[in-house]
């Protein structure tokens, strides 16, 4: 007995110190570089807002620029808005917060969100009051990461908190098809969150992107190769996690009480084709390409008929089932077409919607955890001018219009106003129509224009080119913006937005909005005293940092704008725009070595700033490092193929390195990507001038000055007076007029050319009038020398003029 004893002792023993060894001893070591790494290399604070402070007044909550670090690649993550509020909350306080993604932000309207409308009734009717809409949307973020926001804001004693979200849980971190993390279950989830946290973590992570991302931030398109088909088990998986999420994001508000409000997420149906389908047989295809043409030929009895022959083919296909919703249409039927727009998002191969089945489950959920839900879905069917949710209310996707937004804005308020125990607050019936939001927020032309602009350029872009009625929205969007450009009046936007100001003296969106209107204006004195004023309400705004950083560059105020960027880089160090700015400074000052290393700096945050890439190619071609300045301007041809000035650098760059057939293939390619851009001929005029091929260099010189480039006129002036045995007389008189009317009639050396030409026809009288002009603009200017051949050449017509 007393053997056994002892034998069972020693097994203790030893699976003690196994246990010390495998477990206690590596998780103790852990937790000591972890402390230790916390103290002398601390990484980003986890929380997404932290502690600021503000000169003269209370301190405050700002967001913090580094939040989604943690969740991305490198640098890959984007930043929260700008917003802040006061640490300490008064009884006059009524503070809500925002949850979601893109959408909820507003993506290019943020500053005329659904947030921001609520914010702007609320305290119009509520002037004795504190109102505070917070708004948490992030870019590209899901469920994943709203859960931690989720567990942060209790600690800020919101009144209220909604929930906006879903279209990001496909490609969105830990999602199924994200390129950002791996899709490795739900624990292995929760443990890359946890690590992430982890100063130890945070210092080990690379800011070296994978190969795979080397071009930096290049948004849906980025997430283009990873298809879901609609059979696929990662859908339930997902779906799954959705679910747990959004009950681990309610369950802290249940907890402390505090009242929250799931919306229901629409989604363009109908006028957003599905990105991705199915893949199906090379014959089935062909009966596809059928319905693809009768839709060109709005045939929709043949888009009804073909699918109804081949329903078993198509039956799970999103874009043939989309395009019988078409069909079923502009026939009337808009009950079976409502269901087939469903159906096609549902069926869409590249996920980047909300689902019908998400949607179910936050209502689900929200009966669960008696939490507020407003299904927006047909509030925006009802609304929409189709009646069935379209371009009006989401101007691609899922990203609302200005319209969208008022209409999730006065949704929402009703609901609180019907639904929240908040006795204090004033909610007036009468919630402004569509018109006066736009005055009472100021949301003006410029704003129009720029938000345009952007969708503009995102519709350019993968997955959009591949919708089947890209080219028409493009079309559409761009008339639109024609349109938009002949009726604006900057003067009017100022005053609008400066209405506002007055209605909302402490809103900082207003005097940031009104410094940028005076900057497009080139009032720089009043853009700097707004942005002053923005700076004093929300010094923590990188934006109006680096914004009013820029006017003091272009005032040369050098010192000024470098220390305004160095504090925008502190807040976000991975403010790819300031660093780019400082090298500006740099350069401005010519110190190429240190813009170099800035410009460095921009690219390895963000690998496509093509401004970067290209300033660099400039900066080596004046050093005649023309080899390394080409491969710099092939880097911004390859993000951007049409970028003329790059092409031109790059031609130019061959031309120093003796590669005269490469270089003209350039020249030729932009003329070809850009006809009636007045640079390409001008280069190219350039390029056949040095080749002594002068009928050429003239043609393209001549197409220059038709479309009003005026330093074509002096390339003109120098080739008629050099070869005028090799132009004939009628094209030097067009070059000569051309020239003149380009430079308004008060370049002297223009008009003694058109003089000569004049007196090559025989047409003294109209060579010594022009020789006059030119002789007094010459005496004018102080050009000595040329007055004096003009006034030897005046001298010999006029004597001729007298015989």
């Amino acid at each position: 007995m007393q053997a056994n004893k002892e034998i069972n002792i020693s097994k203790g023993k030893k699976f003690l110190l196994l246990f010390v060894c495998v477990v206690v001893f590596p998780v103790a070591t852990l937790l000591l570089l972890e402390v230790l790494f916390g103290i002398l290399a601390p990484g980003a604070p986890n929380k997404f807002f932290i502690k600021g402070n503000i000169p003269g007044k209370a301190s405050v909550f700002r967001a913090n620029y580094r939040f989604a670090k943690r969740f991305f690649p490198a640098n890959l993550g984007r930043k929260p808005l700008p917003e802040i509020f006061p640490a300490k909350r008064t009884k006059k306080t009524f503070r809500a917060f925002i949850l979601g993604e893109s959408a909820a932000r507003g993506e290019f309207l943020a500053d005329f969100s659904f947030s921001r409308m609520l914010e702007a009734v609320l305290k119009k009717n509520n002037p004795d009051k504190n109102i505070e809409i917070i708004n948490t949307g992030i870019p590209a973020i899901n469920s994943w990461v709203i859960t931690e926001i989720a567990n942060e804001l209790v600690d800020y004693q919101p009144d209220l908190v909604i929930i906006y979200a879903g279209n990001n849980e496909f490609i969105g971190p830990y999602g199924p098809a994200s390129i950002f993390s791996g899709n490795s279950g739900r624990l292995a989830a929760k443990l890359g969150i946890f690590a992430s946290s982890l100063d130890l973590i945070k210092a080990l992570k690379s800011d070296q992107l994978p190969k795979t991302l080397k071009k930096g931030w290049q948004g849906l398109e980025m997430f283009f190769e990873n298809r879901i088909a609609p059979n696929s088990k990662l859908i339930e998986t997902c779906i799954e996690n959705w679910q747990k999420n959004l009950k681990e994001i309610l369950q802290p508000f249940k907890k402390n009480s505090i009242p929250t409000l799931i919306c229901s997420v629409p989604a363009n149906l109908k006028d957003c084709p599905p990105f991705m389908s199915v893949e199906i047989s090379p014959e089935s295809t062909k009966k596809l390409d059928i319905l693809k043409t009768a839709y060109s030929n709005n045939n929709w009895d043949k888009i009804i008929e073909i699918f109804d022959k081949n329903s078993e083919i198509f039956k799970n296909h999103a874009l043939a089932n989309w395009l019988k919703a078409e069909a079923k249409f502009r026939q009337n039927n808009y009950k079976e077409a409502l269901n087939l727009y469903k159906k096609s998002l549902n069926l869409d191969c590249f996920r980047v919607r909300t689902n019908t089945e998400m949607n179910k489950i936050s209502e689900k959920i929200s009966t669960e955890f008696k939490s507020g839900f407003l299904d927006l879905i047909p509030i925006f069917n009802q609304n929409s001018q189709t009646q069935i949710c379209g371009k009006d209310l989401i101007y691609d996707h899922v990203h609302l219009t200005f319209k969208g937004h008022f209409l999730a804005a006065k949704s929402i308020y009703k609901f609180i106003a019907n639904n929240h125990e908040e006795k204090n607050l004033n909610f007036s019936p009468d919630f402004p129509d569509l018109s006066q939001m736009a005055q009472l927020i100021a949301f003006t032309d410029n704003d129009r224009i720029f938000n345009l602009s952007n969708i503009i350029a995102a519709m350019k872009e993968k997955p959009f080119v591949l919708q089947i009625n890209n080219a028409q929205t493009i079309k559409r969007l761009t008339n639109e913006l024609k349109k938009l450009n002949k009726l604006q009046n900057t003067a009017e936007d100022i005053y609008a937005t400066t209405q506002a100001l007055e209605k909302f003296p402490e809103d900082w969106h207003f005097s940031h909005r009104l410094a940028n209107l005076y900057m497009q204006t080139g009032q720089l004195q009043e853009a700097i005293a707004y942005f002053n004023k923005t700076l004093k309400q929300n010094p923590f705004n990188i934006n109006s940092l680096n914004n009013a950083g820029t006017l003091y560059l272009q005032t040369k105020s050098f010192k000024q704008a470098a220390e305004l960027f160095n504090r925008a880089i502190e807040l976000a160090p991975n403010f790819a725009d300031a660093f780019f700015n400082l090298a500006l400074c740099a350069g401005k000052k010519h110190n190429s070595k240190k813009a170099i290393a800035l410009y460095q700096k921009t690219l390895a945050i963000n690998p496509a700033h093509t401004n970067s890439i290209y300033n660099l190619a400039n900066i080596y071609f004046s050093e005649k490092n023309y080899k390394k300045a080409l491969s710099f301007y092939k880097r911004v041809i390859n993000i951007n193929p049409q970028n003329l000035n790059a092409l031109a650098g790059a031609a130019n760059s061959f031309e120093k390195l003796n590669q005269p057939q490469k270089a003209m293939e350039l020249y030729e390619n932009s003329i070809k990507k850009h006809p009636h851009n007045p640079i390409s001929h001008y280069n190219i005029g350039l390029a056949y001038e040095k080749r002594k091929n002068i009928n050429q260099a003239v043609k393209h010189y001549q197409n220059a000055l038709k479309l009003n480039f005026s330093p074509a006129a002096s390339r003109v002036v120098n080739l008629l007076a050099q070869n005028p045995d090799k132009i004939d007389r009628d094209t030097q008189l067009k070059l000569s007029l051309e020239s003149c009317r380009v430079t308004k009639y008060k370049d002297p050396y223009c008009l003694q050319a058109l003089a000569s030409a004049y007196a090559a026809e025989n047409q003294l009288q109209k060579a010594a009038s022009t020789l006059h002009t030119a002789f007094e603009i010459a005496s004018t200017n102080n050009k000595t020398r040329l007055a004096n051949d003009i006034k030897a050449s005046l001298k010999i017509i006029n004597n001729a003029l007298k015989k």
